[in-house]
């Protein structure tokens, strides 16, 4: 079975949330198995694709703080958790 991963900051939510969750739909009506990495707003509405949350939100709160800090958005992460 083909399966399609797509990494994207939020599901369901926004204008890049709907597009995933429509492309995650349309591969499965063509037979595929769909995954949707997240970070953050996953929309409360069920999604058809199979959902894998990045993080937590105390990460992202750290993220934005050392962004507004030092600029240093993607330089704060080490591990995922």
């Amino acid at each position: 079975m083909k399966t399609v991963l797509q990494i994207n900051t939020v599901v369901k939510y926004g204008a890049t949330g709907r597009i995933a969750e429509e492309n995650g739909q349309t591969a499965i009506e063509n037979g595929w198995t769909s995954y949707i990495a997240f970070g953050r707003y996953q929309s409360q509405r069920l999604s058809k694709s199979n959902l894998i949350k990045i993080g937590n939100n105390w990460n992202n709160y750290l993220h934005a703080f050392y962004t507004l800090l030092f600029d240093r958005h993607v330089f704060t992460s080490t591990k995922s958790n």
